[in-house]
């Protein structure tokens, strides 16, 4: 059988992504020089097509924007909590198996750890497959709220379906356009702003709260919430906890801790040097 060496991050648009770099700083830890990751453009509803014609040197792939949901159909194994999520950001070809994972909620985790207290509160901002990842990792916190902020109410009582321990309440926002105000702010520890970078925040910070925008590097979201008196940061953290498990999936290795801290630190400087690049 062939071994199994080449990955790529899909998804539509893809340029922006730092994967490449974050992937194959991991495969320098872990002494992998012949893995290779690419950065592969494919839209909507072009994921099954692209799966097909893989020949097994594929160790596995990273999904992004707007293949998550789609990526459910393609896969014979789901991780328990990635069938809760709804969505999976990594598939792995395993022998015998395509198995999907999702360590978005992974990279939430993280970094929530040191911003949300056990029994905090905690807002989100959106309704999608980002945002199922975020409420995910926030459950392992025990928070004693969660404020969901979106425009679909169908959508938020999906969530209560999907995530009953967490006490959930909705906030909408009106439609661009609409004559209603947004909402002003909302009372969290914390605000998970998952929304794609070209969408306004509806939100307003309080006075130093907390923001942790998905998107990277400078998303507009995050500068008008600093300049407005918050603190936050971009997806960069999140990028790269995210990436180092699936790194660890693609070659089947176990992070132990003296794997993993190497596997971060590598990969934290080679995406932030990129970043500094542009």
């Amino acid at each position: 059988m062939t071994d199994r060496f080449r990955a790529a991050v899909l998804g539509s648009p893809i340029a922006h992504s730092r994967s490449p770099q974050l992937h194959l700083a991991c495969y320098d830890v872990l002494r992998r020089p012949d893995c290779t990751y690419q950065r592969i453009e494919v839209r909507r509803g072009g994921l099954a097509a692209f799966v097909q014609h893989l020949d097994d040197t594929w160790m596995g792939l990273s999904l992004t924007m707007p293949l998550k949901e789609e990526a459910l159909t393609l896969v014979d194994n789901l991780e328990p909590s990635a069938t809760r999520i709804g969505a999976i950001n990594t598939i792995v070809f395993w022998p015998g198996v395509v198995a999907g994972f999702n360590t978005d909620q992974i990279g939430f985790r993280e970094v929530l750890r040191p911003r949300l207290p056990h029994g905090g509160t905690a807002a989100v901002v959106g309704t999608g497959a980002t945002a199922r990842s975020a409420l995910s990792a926030l459950a392992d916190y025990e928070p004693r709220e969660v404020v969901v902020v979106g425009r679909d109410l169908v959508k938020f009582l999906g969530l209560i379906e999907r995530f009953p321990e967490l006490r959930l309440r909705f906030v909408d926002w009106p439609a661009s356009g609409d004559a209603v105000a947004a909402p002003a702010v909302v009372e969290a520890d914390v605000v998970l702003c998952t929304l794609p970078k070209t969408v306004d925040n509806p939100l307003a910070p309080l006075p130093g709260q907390y923001l942790v925008d998905v998107n990277y590097p400078d998303p507009p979201n995050l500068r008008r919430w600093l300049a407005a008196g918050g603190q936050g940061e971009d997806g960069v953290e999140l990028l790269i906890y995210q990436g180092v498990v699936q790194a660890g999936l693609f070659l089947r290795r176990e992070l132990t801790d003296e794997v993993l801290a190497p596997m971060v630190d590598s990969a934290r400087r080679t995406v932030r040097d990129s970043l500094e690049e542009r």
